[in-house]
């Protein structure tokens, strides 16, 4: 087994032997990193690996000249046999990185090569070694190489960063890893694993920016689905507010603290940290997605579809944020009539198909397709496809807009029958209130839906961002109770 490590370790150092050409490459403006192979004699320290990748992926995501595709996307070619041109033409990049770590006790070494998307031609390779406490000086020296190979400009304050990147416990980096490892699972059980590995990173290394902001972004993920959002604001505001106390130039910690800000309807506070966090990572996917939703909440569609259309950009496989892209369009629908609103719900399920394409088995587009067809007044199909929804992923608030769209259907027996299951559920999970406001609404009992948005309101149910822009909403806009409620949640004119 050693022989083969030690074989396929020397493979990745080999310059490739690909067909001759002359002239200099064409300008890279975009790359993408693709899973690093683990030729560590412990088949276990995967997980080391693809840390890696996800490390290298973040630091030039902040490299302002450069399109860095995200982690998730790269990370779907694990393992594939695909050719570098193949791949780069799915990702949309002009170069790939490739790279190998062995890693030996806590002596890490890492091969990097930069290959030209177009032509498979090896560009340039490079070999780094260092000890696991200095993990981020060697991630740092791999990220100036390449800025300087490719010929780009990195910013003072990146450059200020790179040249300072502290030491950390190797510990306290293996269980940050592992954190991110499981958070990137999207799951409840996934976001369960990574509490744990990221507490016990920031105890282990209390000074350790990033376990904070993983943290943060955990509990965050965790809201209004396995915990309520009052207590998940707490705790995922603390510790984003900590990462940031440690080291302010920690984008993940900047977009931690938006999207906590955003549990606490604080609009415009979120804003700025989004703005902050993007401008430290103009290639983070995940700011710009969830500055997209931020701007949807407070009535700025064609900002919002810039925005989540640019994190499909850099996360082009990503089924969640190809859905997402329609919501932009469903707002538009709501504020136009006629010929250009159904033009609009038409590019809206487009983007539904689009996310359905790349993973056909994903509840989302199915959701949120039956979103759109709740709009549309088409509420057979959309009662079909939120059933779907709920099949594939069964969740509280998938019921309730069932139990809504029954009651708008007027299916009466069947809204009541969800209402009842989701009122006997939440004796024994946390439900958010907002579930049974959606199913009262539908049914006619506005006073009923009211008492639940309040209720909803006070937990922070991030739901509650919809109170501005959903139409659905209109038949409460009258009522005093309604308009301060929505007085409270602190929504720009």
């Amino acid at each position: 087994m050693l022989v083969i490590i030690g074989i396929g370790w020397w493979w990745t150092t080999q310059p490739r032997k690909t067909p001759a050409t002359s002239g200099s490459p064409s300008r890279i403006t975009s790359l993408a990193v693709l899973p690093f192979k683990n030729y560590s004699p412990d088949a276990s320290q995967e997980y080391f690996a693809d840390g890696m990748t996800d490390l290298l992926t973040t630091e030039l995501s902040g490299v302002g000249a450069l399109t860095v595709k995200s982690h998730q996307s790269a990370l779907k070619f694990k393992g594939s046999t695909k050719s570098t041109p193949e791949i780069a033409q799915e990702l949309h990049a002009d170069a790939i990185i490739e790279g190998s770590v062995l890693r030996e006790s806590n002596h890490v070494t890492v091969n990097v090569q930069l290959i030209e998307a177009l032509t498979d031609r090896h560009l340039w390779a490079k070999k780094f070694e260092g000890d696991v406490a200095n993990i981020f000086k060697m991630r740092n020296e791999v990220v100036e190489a390449i800025a300087r190979e490719i010929k780009t400009t990195i910013s003072p304050e990146q450059s200020s960063r790179l040249s300072s990147a502290r030491a950390v416990n190797p510990a306290a980096f293996e269980e940050y890893l592992l954190g991110r490892q499981a958070w990137l699972r999207q799951t409840e059980k996934g976001w369960d694993e990574a509490l744990g590995h990221f507490n016990r990173a920031k105890e282990i290394d209390p000074g350790f920016a990033p376990a904070w902001a993983g943290l943060a972004v955990t509990y965050w993920s965790s809201a209004d689905a396995q915990i309520s959002s009052a207590e998940a604001r707490v705790k995922a505001k603390a510790a984003a507010q900590r990462a940031v106390e440690l080291e302010d130039s920690l984008a993940e910690g900047h977009t931690a603290l938006a999207m906590d800000l955003l549990l606490e309807f604080e609009w415009t506070k979120s804003e700025q940290e989004f703005k902050r966090a993007l401008q430290l990572k103009p290639s983070d996917a995940v700011a710009h997605w969830q500055y997209g939703w931020l701007l949807v909440c407070v009535g700025r569609p064609e900002e919002a579809r810039k925005e989540m259309e640019r994190a499909v950009e850099l996360d082009p496989l990503s089924p969640v944020m190809t859905t997402d892209v329609n919501v932009p369009y469903q707002l538009r629908a709501w504020k136009s009539s006629g010929a250009e609103a159904d033009a609009n719900y038409d590019k809206a399920i487009a983007q539904c198909q689009k996310a359905l394409a790349l993973d056909p088995s994903f509840f989302l587009p199915h959701f949120a397709w039956g979103l759109i067809e709740l709009h549309r007044l088409n509420y057979s199909k959309a009662i079909e496809e939120i059933s779907l929804a709920a099949k594939m992923e069964s969740q509280p608030v998938w019921s309730a807009y069932l139990g809504y769209a029954y009651a708008m259907n007027g299916q009466r027996d069947k809204a009541l029958k969800i209402l009842d299951e989701l009122h006997q559920l939440a004796g024994r999970r946390f439900v958010s209130p907002f579930c049974q406001a959606l199913v009262y609404l539908g049914l006619g009992e506005n006073s009923q839906a009211i008492d639940w948005l309040e209720k909803a309101y006070e937990g922070g149910s991030p739901w509650m961002g919809w109170l501005k822009a959903e139409p659905m909403f209109d038949p409460l806009r009258l009522d005093p109770r309604f308009q301060a409620l929505y007085q409270k949640m602190n929504f720009p004119p």
